[in-house]
This record gives C-alpha cells, structure tokens and sequence, in this order.
C-alpha cells in the first residue's frame, strides 16, 4: 500500500491477486478507481495545449448520478470505437464515430454527413439476428411516412405515406407500374 502518512490517507494498493486499487483498499478489478463521491475518473493522456491530436488525452468518467462517459479531448473532435486485427497499426475496422463537433454519429464511417450514418445495411425492428441486404435496410413492422400513427390497427396497409410524397418507379411484378 501507498499510505500518505501525514494525511493517513491510503492512495494506492495491490491486492494480492494483483489487483490495483487507487483510492480503495479492496480493488474488485485489474485496475479500479475509486471515488468517495464527486466524479471518479480515469485519464489517459495529458492536458498540454496543442494542434496535435497525439498531446491529448481520453477521459473515463462515472458520476454520482448513475451518468458514465468516455470524454475525448483530441483537437480533431471525433471520438472513434474501433476493433483491430493487426494492420493500419492495429486498427482494421471503424466500428462507430462520435463528432463533438456537430453530434453526428457514423456506423462503419469515420466522417458522418448527418445525424446518423450507417455504411453498410441496417436491419431495424427485428427480434432476431436479421442480415440486411448490402447497403439497404431491412424494416419489420409497420412503417409510417409523414404520419405517426403507423400501426396495424390504424393503417390498412403495411406502409403509408401520407402529406405530398410521390411514389415513382417500380415494378411489383405483375407487369405494372408502382
């Protein structure tokens, strides 16, 4: 234990099973930051001001609140969850983007355009393990356009589009137009 004698304040400990606690005595995890009340946080990085994303750091913080964040602090705004196989230096795969910028959010893109980005198929309303078609979107239940009262009971059909939408295109398969 780490013990700041003159405070009696134990700051520091590795348990025998090599847990590391800060500020606990009794790490429950491999590494476990602790906090009497206030925010308990973990940063990795430092608070240099600078153009370079590589001077800044990340921060993982639990309020008392039940509010938990992870807070990135790269100048670039972005914050990215990715997974790695070993190439571009570890990182494969852009799993989802957060830019603080404007608050878009991108699945499977590093530069979401708007609100919500999904590259690739999205399946939505579904139960179960779906596979959406590449680049499409698989939709269960019923779909409602410019209405919000999309349900079975209310509408006669599977999807409605009520309000000025124009519908072109298409064939159904029995010769006609849509």
């Amino acid at each position: 234990m780490f013990t700041d004698q003159a405070a009696a304040h134990t700051w520091m400990s590795i348990a025998s099973n090599g847990n590391v606690g800060i500020a606990t005595t009794a790490p429950s995890s491999q590494l476990h930051v602790a906090k009497a009340s206030g925010i308990s946080q973990l940063k990795v990085g430092d608070d240099v001001a600078s153009t370079s994303n590589s001077l800044n750091g990340l921060n993982f913080m639990s309020y008392n609140d039940g509010k938990n964040y992870i807070d990135s602090k790269t100048s670039g705004g972005y914050l990215f969850f990715r997974s790695g196989n070993g190439s571009e230096n570890g990182w494969a795969r852009t799993w989802m983007t957060v830019n603080a910028a404007n608050g878009n959010v991108g699945i499977g893109t590093t530069g979401p355009g708007s609100k919500l980005q999904v590259n690739g198929g999205a399946p939505v309303g579904y139960a179960a393990a779906t596979t959406a078609p590449v680049n499409g979107l698989a939709v269960s239940g019923n779909v409602g356009i410019g209405t919000t009262a999309a349900s079975a009971a209310s509408l006669p059909f599977r999807m409605c589009i009520r309000g000025n939408g124009v519908i072109r295109g298409g064939d159904l398969g029995s010769g006609g137009a849509l």
